[in-house]
């Protein structure tokens, strides 16, 4: 009997099985370059008797300022593009809305190097080196695609950027 009890009591000593898992801990994040704040002012190109498009193709160039600030110094380029409904009879040309009653005009917009800046289409890169404002200067003039009919337009045109 105590060699029963002494068994009983060896076995009782040694490790069962036990069961175990291994779990996997993982983290993630995403870490994203800064921005920029961007500002430009809205852009009157004139006013023109209907007339003046009779004997000229495009109206006298605008110059504006599109200007960031605020920017991360860790930025280096930003791509720029001016998204908007482009004209029916040249898409490198931004419609003018037909309800204030103009007809026959398109807003074309370049840069100082006359590089067009269609309606949805690659714009230009700016190149920050690290300084946190500036300002891109641009053009914008009236052209002749039609007929011209007098009333008033507001063409919207947004900017949009990606950043590098």
């Amino acid at each position: 009997m105590r060699v029963v009890l002494l068994l009983a009591m060896l076995v009782a000593l040694l490790p069962l099985p036990s069961q175990g898992a291994d779990l996997t801990l993982r983290f993630t994040g995403r870490f994203q370059p800064g921005t920029c704040q961007l500002s430009v002012a809205d852009v009157d190109v004139g006013t023109f008797e209907a007339t003046y498009f009779a004997a000229n193709p495009q109206s006298p160039a605008v110059s504006f300022t599109l200007n960031r600030s605020n920017c991360a110094s860790d930025l280096r380029v930003l791509h720029v593009r001016m998204a908007g409904t482009a004209d029916d009879s040249d898409p490198r040309y931004f419609a003018v809305p037909a309800d204030g009653g103009v007809h026959g005009l398109a807003v074309w917009l370049y840069t100082p190097s006359q590089q067009t800046l269609a309606p949805n289409q690659a714009g230009f890169d700016w190149f920050t080196n690290g300084t946190p404002a500036a300002g891109h200067l641009l053009y914008a003039r009236l052209v002749r695609t039609g007929m011209v009919s007098a009333g008033t337009f507001r063409t919207p045109v947004t900017v949009q950027v990606t950043y590098n």
